[in-house]
């Protein structure tokens, strides 16, 4: 890779030329700038129904890099209550499918704890702890949050359990069906 060549700045200092811009950044750019347009125009409902209809319709088109900037933005940009809740849950869901994708866990992992910040119900700091640390080390899909809120449901209902005498057992109810 041929490096870029130095510029004196105004302090008389060296410094690295700013590295041009891809194809595929000006083609993320553009699609910020379309987002902003919509956002610009719309908000609530009607702003999810018109994001859904931009990305339905150029889904097949967007290359990666692209749709990472569509999403990033409205991560960025979209509010964390109200009816577009749904759409920034996609934007995040999204993300980390991209970056596990690309083999990114890091950046997976980033944006997974991001996710739970903005989206996900509360629950105890322990529990976000070991459940994380199980789904890394299981190299688990990180979404939905639907499944993070069973299995919350499920260790207090164990929890309740321990004050009871006796033995405790997880039965699924397809295996425990009584004919």
């Amino acid at each position: 890779m041929a490096k870029l060549p130095m510029q004196l700045t105004t302090r008389h200092q060296f410094v690295q030329a700013a590295k041009p811009k891809t194809t595929a950044a000006k083609a993320g750019a553009a699609i910020v700038r379309e987002v902003d347009a919509l956002a610009g125009k719309h908000d609530g409902a009607a702003l999810r129904d018109v994001l859904l209809d931009f990305f339905s319709a150029r889904e097949t088109q967007l290359k990666p890099v692209e749709m990472e900037a569509f999403f990033s933005h409205l991560v960025q940009i979209l509010p964390r209550k109200g009816p577009a809740t749904e759409l920034l849950e996609w934007a995040y869901q999204s993300l980390v499918r991209i970056s596990f994708n690309r083999k990114e866990f890091k950046r997976a992992i980033e944006f997974y704890k991001q996710y739970l910040g903005d989206c996900a119900p509360r629950c105890d700091s322990y529990f976000d702890q070991t459940y994380f640390a199980g789904l890394v080390s299981t190299a688990s899909r990180l979404t939905p949050l639907a499944r993070r809120m069973r299995f919350f449901l499920l260790a207090q209902l164990f929890q309740r359990t321990l004050s009871l005498p006796g033995l405790v057992a997880a039965c699924h109810p397809m295996c425990c069906a009584v004919t």
